[in-house]
């Protein structure tokens, strides 16, 4: 096909056949493998290639990419070593966006993920994660950080001191910087100005609070 003819192009070993025959896995060098991708859409002929691979390379990872859910056992019992279902990986994506927008460390949200896919997709698949995985989560989401929050020219915030602007949320800003010039530990009179960053200090919830806050403003009926 077309592909194969692009890749020798491009001057990469290629080897066209049928996955499923022992012929075609022994002509791609099954036997001194060390890892093996399977990305075909047809679930029959998927799991007949990872019986004949293993049994030709009991030692070989095999990964595997599937389309549905109720494929991953399957596939495993097959000798899969890993089984990536498409809908979860999607599900992951929505996962780490959420995670973010909740300001989850990125080194977090990958051990995370990394947790979600070792547990084999259990918290897709309307299992739940072991009681050592959600404790471990919980400590994250109440852990206090560190968030920094710029002040834009049409902020409602420019103009205002921190005692109007009066951030209730549980955070605390603990330093404005002003032309990289720090202010800790600023007074409630304090003036922001357009450019001014500020530092605030909280839990993931009480940072998420005053984000929104920062950037919608108070209720019409307080300002």
């Amino acid at each position: 096909g077309e592909k194969v003819k692009r890749a020798l192009t491009e001057g990469l070993t290629t080897h066209y056949g049928d996955c499923t025959q022992e012929e075609t896995l022994l002509r791609a060098g099954v036997k001194r493998a060390r890892m093996i991708v399977y990305a075909i859409n047809d679930q029959v002929s998927t799991e007949r290639a990872v019986r004949l691979t293993r049994k030709l390379n009991p030692d070989i990872k095999i990964m595997v990419r599937t389309r549905l859910t109720s494929q991953v056992e399957e596939l495993k019992a097959a000798g899969a070593d890993e089984v990536i279902p498409e809908e979860f990986e999607t599900s992951i994506e929505i996962f780490c966006r959420v995670l973010r927008d909740y300001r989850i460390p990125n080194n977090i949200i990958e051990q995370q993920v990394e947790l979600i896919r070792m547990e084999g997709y259990s918290m897709f698949r309307g299992l739940s994660l072991n009681t050592e995985s959600l404790k471990k989560f919980s400590t994250y989401l109440t852990a206090t950080l560190t968030e920094s929050y710029v002040i834009l020219e049409d902020s409602w915030i420019c103009g205002k001191t921190l005692g109007e602007i009066n951030i209730s949320s549980g955070s605390t800003i603990i330093a404005v910087v002003r032309k990289n010039q720090p202010h800790p530990n600023p007074e409630s009179e304090f003036l922001i100005l357009s450019g001014d960053t500020l530092i605030l200090f909280g839990s993931h919830m009480q940072l998420n609070k005053a984000i929104h806050y920062l950037q919608e403003g108070p209720p019409a009926a307080s300002q």
